[in-house]
Formats: structure tokens, C-alpha cells, sequence
């Protein structure tokens, strides 16, 4: 994302950062970074989530720039320490890297990457668990999916 800084508009007002504007956008689509301080899940995780989701529908792509985290920390009215943990959860995981004095930036590789992740989480989440209460109730897998094909 390039364009931090504010520029000003031909009628003299602060033009918005390409930040402020894709925010608004994802807002006015209903995507918007919704964090929920009542969760039992930490907000730094909810928004590294969000950025994963950024990156894996494309909202923000390989090799862009990310907001930094003083933006998000505005944005999302959050602690700027609470933001950097969650960007950081993504340095550790090698889904964005630094470039000292530019900002960080999607690393190549990265949609892939949290599919591959995001599949395995699924897996173990849900299809396991589907799959051992089958075996209980005594279903086979064919029988699971003809209740999935049937809607049942």
C-alpha cells in the first residue's frame, strides 16, 4: 500500500491514506476488521486473523506493503503494542517480512501457505471431529456424505 502520507485534495482538505480508503471499503462491503473485545480469543490474534483473511481474499496481495501498526492500532482503536504482537505472530510464521525502514511487506508464497494451514486447521477442527462422532452414533463415511449432499 503505497501513499501513507496525506496529501491534500483539490478542495484543500486532507486527502485519505490508500489505508483509510481500503478500510472504508472493506466497511462498506461488510469485510471490515471487526474486533470483538468481549471474545475469549485474544484481539492480537483476531487481528493477525485479519490480515490472514486480507491476504488469502486477495485485499491485500503478495509482496504488497501492510498498514503499519500504528495504523492499525488507530484504525481498530487498539493498544500499538497489541497490533505489533499480531504482526509479529505473522513475521514468526513467515507470512510478512520486514524491510528496515519501509514498512513490512506480504512475503511471496504466503496465500499459499495459509491454505495449506488453514486446510490442516480445518481438518483437525472440524472433519475429525464430524468423523469421530460418526464412528459413535455408528455412521460410515459414505452415510456422512449423503447427510452432507442431502442437507439433512
Amino acid at each position: 500500500m503505497k501513499n501513507r502520507g496525506k496529501k491534500k485534495r483539490q478542495d484543500d482538505r486532507p486527502a485519505l491514506t490508500d489505508f483509510e480508503v481500503w478500510m472504508r471499503a472493506r466497511q462498506e462491503g461488510g469485510e471490515g476488521m471487526d474486533i470483538n473485545f468481549e471474545s475469549d480469543k485474544p484481539i492480537y490474534i483476531q487481528l493477525a486473523d485479519w490480515l490472514c483473511d486480507s491476504i488469502i481474499s486477495g485485499a491485500i496481495k503478495e509482496g504488497d506493503q501492510i498498514p503499519s501498526t500504528t495504523e492499525i492500532s488507530v484504525t481498530c482503536k487498539v493498544n500499538p503494542a497489541t497490533a505489533l504482537k499480531g504482526v509479529n505472530m505473522l513475521v514468526d510464521r513467515n507470512i510478512i517480512y520486514k524491510k528496515r525502514g519501509l514498512g513490512m511487506f506480504v512475503s511471496e508464497g504466503a496465500v499459499e501457505k495459509l491454505k495449506t494451514q488453514r486446510q490442516s486447521d480445518f481438518f483437525d477442527t472440524y472433519i475429525r471431529t464430524l468423523l469421530d462422532e460418526a464412528e459413535k452414533l455408528g455412521l460410515s463415511k459414505q452415510d456422512v456424505i449423503d447427510l452432507i449432499n442431502n442437507d439433512n
